[in-house]
């Protein structure tokens, strides 16, 4: 489609090539990916008072090395949309990339300011704190991304990784409650309340995880193993 007849349809489709870090495989279809891209460039400029276009530019110029365009092109679309928590992620996740942890920090902070209340952001954020090295800040802003969005498996598991490394194994645990042992669908979820289980020696907690784990892989012998071993501490009182 890089050399459709219609320009909104080239357009398109260097937006999402653009993105895509396996560009050298379009061989001789490259010359058409830069007209196309050229394309998107001028829509871009004629449309730049629209935070959207401006920030899916800017993911396409970083993807080509454009590093100084690329992050013009998130800035403004920040000042067009304080409120576009895309465009925050792109800059904060652009600093990042380039090895600048403390400008990615600080990008998001900027955000928070800007939407307190989204969950992506406040994840976001507690990633850069880690790399950081601030866990203890960290951790308070991926709780608080989990509460903002409970059912996020990702979110939770990650908040209980961090206050398990900063020694804190009981309140990692405490994440996992009964609601999540008898609904989980997310086997990594699963897993790492198990092993917060077993690190804290509360079998009997435990066991539910396991066992909901095992109906969601009914043929994992190591697994039933486990379900059975756990099952006997119980029983045993261990």
């Amino acid at each position: 489609l890089l050399a459709d007849e219609t320009r909104a349809v080239r357009v398109a489709a260097a937006r999402v090539l653009g993105t895509t870090p396996s560009l050298d495989l379009l061989g001789a279809q490259r010359g058409a990916f830069d007209a196309a891209l050229d394309d998107l460039g001028a829509y871009a400029e004629a449309n730049a008072d629209v935070a959207e276009t401006q920030s899916t530019y800017g993911s396409i110029l970083f993807g080509q090395g454009r590093t100084d365009e690329a992050e013009k092109a998130f800035r403004e679309a920040i000042v067009l949309d304080p409120t576009l928590s895309g465009a925050h992620i792109n800059l904060a996740e652009f600093y990042r990339a380039t090895g600048d942890n403390e400008k990615s920090e600080q990008a998001y902070a900027e955000a928070i300011a800007a939407n307190p209340d989204r969950a992506d952001l406040r994840y976001g954020h507690g990633l850069s704190l880690v790399r950081l090295k601030a866990l203890p800040d960290a951790i308070e802003e991926l709780t608080a991304a989990m509460r903002l969005d409970p059912g996020n498996s990702h979110y939770r598991t990650t908040a209980a990784i961090a206050l398990d490394s900063m020694g804190r194994t009981d309140d990692a645990f405490a994440l996992f409650g009964p609601t999540i042992a008898g609904g989980a669908t997310e086997a990594n979820l699963l897993g790492t309340a198990i092993q917060l289980g077993l690190k804290l020696g509360r079998y009997a907690e435990t066991l539910k995880f396991a066992e909901a784990l095992a109906r969601l892989r009914p043929n994992d012998p190591q697994l039933e193993e486990l379900v059975r071993q756990l099952r006997d501490a119980v029983q045993h009182g261990r």
